[in-house]
C-alpha cells in the first residue's frame, strides 16, 4: 500500500478541455505516478476547471489559459506567471484547512510537461536514462 500525502483518497488533476497534447501527457503522467505513490487513482477533470471545488487538486496548464489566470489572480502570482518563457514552469502549493491545491504552469505546453516531471521528482519519483525509479 502506498503513502497518500493528502490523507484523503480523492485527488483531481484539473486542466483545460482544450489542452494541447503535452499538457494532456503531463496530466496522464501525474495520474500514473501519483497512483504508484498513493494507491489512489487521481481523476483527470476538464469540466470547467475554473469552477472546480475539489479539496485536493493539481491544476495544470499554460499561463494564458483562463482557469490559470483566475487562480493566479486569486493567489497574487499573476506577475510571476506572465514572466514565464517557453519551456519554463512555475509550481506552487497552497494548503488550507480543507485540503491543498498545487498549480503547475508552463510558459508553453512543453514547460507544463517539464513542471509535471519536476513535481513528481519532488514526490520521490526519479527519472534517468534507464527509466523511472
Amino acid at each position: 500500500m502506498g503513502c497518500n500525502p493528502w490523507n484523503e483518497p480523492q485527488v483531481a488533476i484539473i486542466m483545460d478541455s482544450k489542452a494541447e497534447f503535452k499538457e494532456q501527457l503531463a496530466a496522464k503522467e501525474l495520474q500514473r505516478y501519483l497512483y504508484l505513490l498513493t494507491d489512489t487513482l487521481p481523476e483527470i477533470n476538464t469540466d470547467n476547471p475554473a469552477e472546480q471545488k475539489i479539496k485536493n487538486s493539481i491544476i495544470i496548464g499554460v499561463f494564458n489559459q483562463e482557469h490559470i489566470q483566475k487562480l493566479a489572480a486569486k493567489w497574487k502570482i499573476l506577475d510571476k506567471l506572465q514572466s514565464l518563457s517557453e519551456q519554463e514552469y512555475f509550481i506552487k502549493t497552497v494548503n488550507s484547512g480543507d485540503g491543498s491545491q498545487t498549480i503547475i504552469v508552463g510558459g508553453d505546453s512543453q514547460g507544463t510537461l517539464y513542471g509535471a516531471y519536476d513535481f513528481l521528482e519532488m514526490q520521490g519519483i526519479w527519472f534517468d536514462i534507464y527509466g523511472d525509479i
